[in-house]
């Protein structure tokens, strides 16, 4: 992703049902980033991968496949 001026970044994994699975830990970030996600754990199925920084938040749709 990419943010404009550096900002704490908290992702959060959620479920079809709207439960959050997965949080990652907040980290300032800025211009181009990316990240790693250990998904071993999580059933296969679809996901929503919610970036929030500061009083804004991002929603991308993320599919576990086995």
């Amino acid at each position: 992703g990419y943010m404009k001026e550096p900002s704490l970044l908290t992702i959060a994994v959620v479920n079809v049902l709207g439960q959050e699975v997965m949080r990652l830990p907040a980290e300032w970030v800025g211009g181009d980033f990316s990240c790693s996600l250990e998904v071993g754990d999580l059933p296969q199925g679809l996901y929503f991968l919610r970036f929030i920084a500061d009083d804004r938040s991002e929603t991308r749709v993320m599919t576990i496949l086995r």
